[in-house]
């Protein structure tokens, strides 16, 4: 039996089964990040297919949603931001000079959102 069941609680949407309950909680079956990223909790083919295609149109609703909010900020205001939420090792990479040197301003605000958004 699987009865979706979707929650938002501020860092995401929470998708669980209501039909089951584990540990006196809904069966958790994924997590679908603010940003439209999702984790599975569960395999993919164990959620039925109509549920399945809701689960995706939701975090694909999600990811345009913040695609479109974080593109309204100017520029500088996005560089520094994502140089904020990103880990050291990645901020060093962003930073260096053989990588600031091998592109424009542009073009690095470009790869720094793909990868930006593959991690919100």
């Amino acid at each position: 039996m699987f009865k979706l069941f979707m929650g938002c609680f501020g860092n995401g949407t929470l998708i669980c089964n209501s039909a089951v309950r584990e540990n006196g909680d809904y069966k958790k079956i994924a997590h679908i990040s603010n940003g439209g990223n999702i984790t599975w909790y569960v395999p993919e083919n164990e959620i039925p297919p109509d549920d399945l295609t809701i689960i995706k149109d939701t975090a694909k609703n999600a990811k345009s949603k913040f695609k479109k909010d974080f593109e309204q900020h100017d520029k500088t205001w996005q560089y520094y931001y994502m140089l904020n939420s990103f880990n050291i090792d990645r901020v060093q990479y962003y930073l260096s000079d053989e990588y600031k040197n091998s592109k424009d301003f542009d073009h690095r605000l470009s790869e720094m959102r793909n990868y930006f958004y593959s991690i919100a």
